[in-house]
């Protein structure tokens, strides 16, 4: 929207609202704090998105333990994967952001790790990136370069030139 402000007041909007939904809410209401997360982070209002994008992941968490109870549908279970994966990664940087690298290894940690096991169409660099910068800020120089490495590899191959610059820049 290019006004955090108004993006801000339409996603708490959003949630009010969806408390009139009956059925099926859990991943929107999700997804609505971490995007309230991301436009925290955009605004380095570190805690703020800490908080948002922490309370959309322990959602989502327990919308899967309900959804692997009740047998739902693969597809339904993968969405839920999904949407935690895109939480960890807001969490993620916004730790990183607040200086907070070891949150920030565990939470990059965890999205890589269920990218992998559930395994998620796709990945992007992000999580790599932001994996590299946290170790970096540990003055963790050999996790630092394996994970800016391995982002390198993967953006030539998508021809990701940003991410390549992103990477060489750290």
């Amino acid at each position: 929207m290019g006004k955090p402000e108004n993006e801000r007041e339409w996603l708490l909007k959003a949630i009010e609202a969806l408390k009139a939904v009956q059925s099926n809410k859990e991943v929107q209401e999700a997804r609505l704090h971490r995007n309230l997360g991301r436009n925290y982070l955009r605004q380095r209002e570190h805690k703020k998105a800490i908080e948002y994008a922490s309370y959309s992941i322990q959602m989502l968490e327990a919308s899967l333990s309900t959804a692997r109870s009740r047998r739902i549908n693969a597809q339904g279970i993968v969405e839920r994967q999904s949407q935690i994966f895109l939480g960890l990664k807001v969490l993620g940087y916004a730790h990183l952001e607040a200086g907070n690298y070891k949150e920030a290894i565990n939470a990059f940690e965890r999205g890589l790790t269920l990218h992998q096991t559930a395994r998620l169409i796709n990945p992007s660099t992000d999580e790599v990136l932001g994996l590299g910068r946290a170790y970096l800020g540990q003055k963790d120089f050999p996790r630092a370069m394996e994970n800016l490495t391995k982002v390198l590899q993967i953006a030539e191959g998508r021809r990701q030139y940003a991410t390549i610059q992103a990477a060489n820049a750290d």
